[in-house]
C-alpha cells in the first residue's frame, strides 16, 4: 500500500503491519449464523468452513485428512464409549492471530 487507507473503518498508514487472519472466515456470522464462534458439527453450513481453503485453493489432501479423522475418531470412541469431557472443563483458547483452537481438552472415561 501506498497511500494511507481504510480497511473495515479502520485506518491503515503505508508503513504499517497487516495480517490477515483467514480463520475469522470460519466465525463469520452471515455464514454460520450469531453463534458463529460457538463449536457445532451439526449446523446445516457446517462444511462451509474454510480449514482446507476454498476452489481452486482447496487443499489436495482434504478429503484424505477428513476421511481419516473419521476413522481415529470413530477408533476411539469404539474402545473409550464413555469419553466425555471432564467435569468442570472449561474452553480456553490459544492466543494466536493465525491458530484458532483450545489450549487442551480435558477427558474422563
Amino acid at each position: 500500500m501506498t497511500a494511507p487507507t481504510q480497511l473495515a473503518g479502520h485506518p491503515l498508514q503505508p508503513d504499517q503491519r497487516l495480517i490477515v487472519g483467514l480463520e475469522s472466515a470460519n466465525m463469520d456470522e452471515a455464514v454460520f449464523g450469531p453463534d458463529a464462534d460457538a463449536f457445532d458439527l451439526h449446523r446445516p453450513t457446517a462444511r462451509r468452513h474454510l480449514s482446507f481453503g476454498h476452489g481452486i485453493h482447496l487443499c489436495l489432501g482434504a478429503e484424505l485428512a477428513r476421511t481419516e479423522i473419521n476413522a481415529a475418531l470413530a477408533a476411539l470412541l469404539d474402545r473409550l464409549p464413555a469419553l466425555r469431557l471432564a467435569p468442570g472443563f472449561r474452553r480456553e483458547d490459544v492466543e494466536s492471530p493465525m491458530f484458532c483452537g483450545p489450549v487442551r481438552v480435558d477427558v474422563v472415561w
